[in-house]
Formats: C-alpha cells, sequence, structure tokens
C-alpha cells in the first residue's frame, strides 16, 4: 500500500494508460501530453463535480446515451432533463433481478461452454464457437479480444451485472450467427480468432448439442463470437438472429435455483 499510495506506483500498474489516467493523488501532474491536459485549469478551478457513483450505477446507462444524444444534437436540454425525470424510479425503486446463484468459480473456458450453449439454445443452432479473451500483456499492442468471453462467475447471485461482464453481447447486441460447414467450422475452431492478423489468435471454445460430432459436408448456421472479416466474408456475412442476448442469457440462467460448471451440459 505503501508504493501504491504514490504517483509511480498507481502509473506502474498499467503503463500505457497514463496519458488517460486522472489521479486523485495532490502531487500527481498531468502531462503534456496526458488527455486532461487541456482541461487541467477548469479541474483546478473547481469547474467540475465530483460524481458520486455509489447506488446510482442503474442511471449510468440511460443518462449517458441521453447525453450522448445531446452532445450529437440529437436531443434537446428540456428532453435530458425529462430523462433525469422519468429516470428516478432505477434509484428509489432499485431492486436487482437475479436468475440463479453461482455456486463455485466457473472458469472463462466453461463461460464460454456456457455461452455457447445459450446462444445456440437462442437461434435453434446445433452448434456454436465461441472465442475467448486469453490475457496477451503487451506493452506494445495491449490488444485484447473485444468479441470473447473475457471474465469468470463467482459464486455469486447473478444478474445483469454479472451477464454482460462474460457474454460478449454485453448491454445492448444481439445474437449473430454464420453459416459454414461442419469442416469449415471444425477448421476454424482450431485455427482460432486472429483478431489483429498477427498470428497471435485467440482460441475458439467448440461446443455441440449432445456432443454431436458435426459432419463436414453438412451445413450449420451457428452463433460466432469472434470471426475475422475474411471468414465472415467468405461464409457470406453476419446475419443477425433478432435474439437480444441478454434476454436469453437471462432466459436460459432463469431455469437453474444454483449453477456449477457440472450444469454447463447441452443436452
Amino acid at each position: 500500500m505503501e508504493v501504491l499510495s504514490t504517483v509511480e506506483g498507481l502509473e506502474s500498474l498499467e503503463p500505457t494508460q497514463v496519458n488517460a489516467r486522472l489521479l486523485p493523488l495532490k502531487d500527481w501532474n498531468a502531462g503534456e501530453d496526458s488527455y486532461y491536459a487541456d482541461m487541467l485549469e477548469e479541474l483546478n478551478t473547481g469547474h467540475t463535480a465530483p460524481f458520486i457513483y455509489s447506488g446510482w450505477e442503474n442511471l449510468a446507462v440511460p443518462m449517458g446515451e441521453k447525453m450522448i444524444d445531446y452532445i450529437c444534437g440529437n436531443a434537446t436540454l428540456d428532453e435530458v432533463i425529462a430523462c433525469f425525470d422519468e429516470s428516478q424510479h432505477l434509484v428509489t425503486e432499485d431492486i436487482t433481478p437475479y436468475y440463479t446463484t453461482v455456486t463455485e468459480t466457473i472458469s472463462t473456458e466453461d463461460c464460454a461452454k456456457l455461452v455457447g450453449i445459450c446462444f445456440g439454445e437462442a437461434t435453434g443452432a446445433d452448434a456454436a464457437l465461441i472465442s475467448v479473451n486469453e490475457w496477451n500483456y503487451n506493452l506494445e499492442t495491449n490488444k485484447m479480444n473485444a468479441q470473447g468471453v473475457s471474465g469468470n462467475l463467482f459464486p455469486l447471485p447473478t444478474g445483469d451485472e454479472e451477464i454482460v461482464s462474460v457474454f460478449p453481447t454485453g448491454w445492448h447486441d444481439n445474437i449473430r450467427t454464420l453459416t459454414m460447414t461442419g469442416s469449415q467450422i471444425k477448421e476454424l475452431a482450431a485455427a482460432g480468432y486472429d483478431a489483429y492478423g498477427n498470428g497471435n489468435p485467440f482460441p475458439y471454445v467448440l461446443v455441440t448439442k449432445g456432443g454431436m460430432e458435426l459432419d463436414d459436408d453438412t451445413t450449420y448456421t451457428i452463433p460466432v463470437c469472434g470471426a475475422t472479416e475474411e471468414v465472415a466474408e467468405a461464409a457470406g456475412g453476419f446475419t443477425d438472429s433478432g435474439v437480444f442476448g441478454l434476454d436469453a442469457a437471462r432466459e436460459y440462467l432463469s431455469q437453474f435455483e444454483t449453477l456449477s460448471a457440472e450444469d454447463i451440459v447441452w443436452e
């Protein structure tokens, strides 16, 4: 803690993000290349207000989206104020719904399997191909896989926030599918998702209904999380299934009173 209570200690945690940091320590100064350099005078003269976040989490998304609309000229100030008024119930009636309770730490790979089963059932598919966001620390690139499963589920009640921390569709996206032959699916699963074309692909988890073996010559339409433009184009492009990922996850998880890794089976 003695080290982490210094500017040097905090900046050492992730050196590639120094320019984006706004540290609360009194001896911190924004460098010339800091994103905050241009507004430092405004900060120091008190033209800001602290954002008291605890308890206001439910307002962050609707108000943030409305403010973006306002900044882009797509909403008026009166509409922003109305959004504040209309969203107050999200704070005053804040009852978090939980869909299941996880009883053990579920690994990233098992979470990818869970996502594949959920998305496969939701779209009526026989298989799913889900990329996994392995942590590849690189000071020069710091490239991650935003299309893959990147976290674990931990032993606690599971609601929307836990879902979006694992399911690649996040808060807003629908499940997308690709149409490929069994042979193409297996080849892609073995090759991995080379998101940045650098020969360092993110691995896939291929899950099939009932553990079936895909027939090489049969064509399947399956949910895919993470595919290069070349792969998607060769498969005729992604298709929006029209199934909202968050709703699919809510419905799937709600069938389990409790959830552990051994429950993640596609029957």
